[in-house]
C-alpha cells in the first residue's frame, strides 16, 4: 500500500483510571471536541506543514497491531495497536485537489473530441468550480486538446471519494465508454498554487478563480505540456483519526458497530471505549453533495467489572455482546442506546469465553471457551445449548443467510461444520466435518503468524494483519480481484488452519494456514459450495510476505 498523506486528528481524553466508580458498571458518557491542532479553517503553509508531518500508513505503523476491523459500509479500516490506540484509515479528506481528465476520443475525429474537451470545461466551471464551493481554482485544455487539467481549493474539506463521484457526474468522464479516464490526487495549499502555474504553462488557455493572474506578454512558444507525465493518481489510505483515552488501557478487541455510521468499539481493561466519530454534510448546492467532515467525537465507556477480552455486535447494531477475562465470569449483553447490561452466566464455570459471534441473522449467538467448550445461545428467549469438543476453537464464522457455523480448531487440519436443522428459536443442532484440501494433520507449530483476518463487504478486499514474526505490526489490503492462484504453492502441504473470514458476495473463505517449509504468513482462499452439502475448493494461496 503506498504512502499517502494523512489529515491525523489525535482525541486525547482527561481523567485517569482513578475517576472510574468501581461500584458502577453502567455507561460513562464523555464529548470530545476537537484537538487545536486540528482545528478547521486553517490556510497555507500551516496545513501543508500538518499533512506533512503526519503522513501514515497501516503497513508502516511502528508498534504492533493487536486486532484490525472494516467498516462493512465505507470500508474504513480500524487498527488497534500496542499502545492502545485505535487507527482509522480511510479515503484521504482535504481540501486542494489536483485533478486530470482525459479524452478517449481518437486523433482523427478532432472536432468531435474538441467538442467532447469543452463540454467537460463547461460543465466544470457550471458544476464545480463556482465561488460558492471553490475559494481557488485553475484549468484549461492540454496542447494537444486531448484533456483537461484543473485544480481546485474548496471551501470545505471532502473525501477523494466525493469528489470523484462529484466530478464523474458532471462531466461523464469515465462513465460515456468511449474510454475517457478521470485521475485525481490531494494536494497541499502550496502544491495548489504550484499546480495552478504549471497548468498555465501547460494549456493553451487557464481559466483562474481566487490565483494571481499569469505574467504578461506571449508565452505560447514557451509552453510545454508538463501534466503530460505527471502521476495523478491517488492511492492507498489515509489516517483519519487517532482515537486515544486514559480509559483505553490493555485493549484487546475492536468492532465496527453495524448501521451505526462511524461508531467503534474498543475493548478494554475495565469495560468498552464506544466511539462516535460525526460526519456531518454542507449546505445547499455543491458543497452538500461533496459533504464534508468535522472532527468532533464522542465517546461512551461501558464500565465493567473486569477486563473485556471478546464482543460481538448484533446485525442490527442495538446489543454488544462481552466476554470477561477469568473463569466462571458471565456473559454481558448490553444495551448500547440506554448503557445497562444483561448478565448471562449459565453454564460457563469451566473456563473464561474467549470468542463471540453473533449470527447475521441475530436469531443466535456462538460462545467460545477455553475449556474446549461451545454454546450456541438463541436470542429470543436466551436459552442455550453446551458441546464438550475435544480441542478448543481458534475462529469460527456465520454463513450468511444459512444457519451454518463453519469453525477452526487447534490441531485439527479440518474445519466442522454447526449446522441449525430447524429455524430460530431451535437448538437442534447437527455437527460435522469439512475438508479443506490441501491442508493435512499439523505437526509442531508456533503461533500462527496472522493475528487479524477479515473481509472488507464495501470494497470486496482481503485485509490481514500479522502479529508474529518479523512482518509483526504490518496490515496488508489485498484487493479481490488481484488474488490469483499459484501452482507453485499448491503443490505444498498446508497445516494448521486458524483463523477465518466468509466473503459472502462470492461464497469465499479466507483461512490463515502454514505453507510446508515456509514461516511466511500465507492464507488460502476456498470457494465454498453450499448446496446440498458444504464443500470447499482451493482457490488461491497468498504469501504475505
Amino acid at each position: 500500500m503506498a504512502s499517502v498523506s494523512a489529515h491525523c486528528v489525535t482525541l486525547p481524553l482527561a481523567g485517569s483510571d482513578s475517576d472510574l466508580d468501581p461500584t458502577n458498571e453502567g455507561g460513562l458518557y464523555v464529548s470530545i471536541g476537537p484537538s487545536s491542532s486540528s482545528s478547521p479553517g486553517r490556510e497555507g503553509g500551516s496545513e501543508e506543514k500538518s499533512w506533512d508531518a503526519e503522513r501514515s500508513d497501516p503497513a508502516e505503523t511502528t508498534t504492533a497491531i493487536r486486532d484490525s476491523a472494516v467498516h462493512g459500509e465505507l470500508g474504513e479500516l480500524a487498527l488497534l495497536d500496542d499502545s492502545d490506540r485505535v487507527r482509522v484509515y480511510g479515503e484521504p479528506r482535504g481540501r486542494f485537489w489536483v485533478f486530470r481528465l482525459r479524452s478517449g476520443r481518437e486523433k482523427e475525429n478532432l472536432k468531435q473530441r474538441d467538442q467532447h474537451i469543452s463540454s467537460w470545461l463547461h460543465s466544470l466551471r457550471a458544476k464545480i468550480v463556482r465561488p460558492e464551493d471553490c475559494a481557488q481554482a485553475a484549468m484549461g485544455p492540454s496542447l494537444d486538446g486531448s484533456a483537461v487539467y484543473a485544480v481546485v481549493g474548496l471551501h470545505r474539506a471532502t473525501s477523494l471519494g466525493s469528489l470523484r463521484r462529484t466530478l464523474r457526474s458532471a462531466t461523464g468522464a469515465g462513465y460515456d465508454g468511449d474510454g475517457s479516464t478521470l485521475e485525481v490526487r490531494r494536494e497541499t495549499a502550496r502544491g495548489l498554487r504550484a499546480a495552478a502555474a504549471a497548468i498555465e504553462r501547460s494549456t493553451q488557455s487557464s481559466f483562474l478563480l481566487g490565483l494571481d493572474a499569469p505574467a504578461s506578454g506571449d508565452r505560447r512558444k514557451q509552453k510545454q505540456d508538463e501534466f503530460a507525465g505527471l502521476e495523478v493518481g491517488e492511492g492507498g489510505l489515509a489516517e483519519t483519526a487517532v482515537l486515544s483515552s486514559d480509559l483505553q488501557y490493555r485493549a484487546t478487541r475492536v468492532a465496527w458497530r453495524p448501521t451505526g455510521g462511524r461508531c467503534v468499539a474498543v475493548a478494554c481493561h475495565r469495560g468498552v471505549c464506544l466511539w462516535r466519530m460525526k460526519a456531518r454534510s454542507g449546505g445547499r448546492g455543491a458543497s452538500q453533495v461533496l459533504g464534508h467532515l468535522d472532527s468532533p467525537t464522542e465517546m461512551v465507556f461501558l464500565q465493567c467489572r473486569g477486563a473485556v477480552r471478546s464482543m460481538s455486535w448484533s446485525p442490527c447494531g442495538r446489543l454488544l455482546a462481552c466476554s470477561l477475562e477469568g473463569p466462571s465470569r458471565p456473559l454481558l449483553i448490553w444495551d448500547v442506546s440506554l448503557c445497562v447490561h444483561t448478565k448471562l452466566s449459565p453454564g460457563l464455570a469451566k473456563g473464561s469465553a474467549h470468542f463471540l459471534e453473533f449470527s447475521p441473522c441475530g436469531n443466535y449467538l456462538l460462545v467460545a471457551t477455553e475449556s474446549g467448550s461451545f454454546f450456541v445461545w438463541e436470542t429470543h428467549g436466551w436459552t442455550f445449548q453446551q458441546w464438550q469438543f475435544r480441542s478448543r476453537m481458534t475462529d469460527a464464522v456465520w454463513i450468511t443467510d444459512h444457519d451454518v457455523v463453519l469453525a477452526s480448531f487447534e490441531g485439527l487440519p479440518h474445519l466442522q461444520q454447526i449446522r441449525l436443522t430447524r429455524g430460530a428459536p431451535s437448538l437442534s443442532i447437527h455437527l460435522m466435518q469439512l475438508s479443506l484440501p490441501g491442508v493435512v494433520p499439523a505437526g509442531a507449530q508456533g503461533a500462527d503468524p496472522v493475528a487479524s483476518l477479515c473481509w472488507d463487504p464495501a470494497k470486496d478486499n482481503l485485509v490481514v494483519t500479522c502479529g508474529a514474526g518479523e512482518w509483526r505490526g504490518t496490515t496488508k489490503v489485498l484487493p479481490s480481484n488481484a488474488i490469483t492462484g499459484s501452482e507453485g504453492l499448491f503443490g505444498r502441504s498446508l497445516s494448521s488452519p486458524g483463523l477465518l473470514s466468509w466473503n459472502a458476495k462470492d461464497a469465499k473463505l479466507a483461512v490463515s494456514v502454514r505453507a510446508e517449509g515456509s514461516d511466511t504468513p500465507t492464507v488460502a482462499i476456498y470457494t465454498v459450495k453450499l448446496v446440498p452439502v458444504v464443500s470447499a475448493q482451493l482457490q488461491a494461496l497468498v504469501e504475505l510476505g
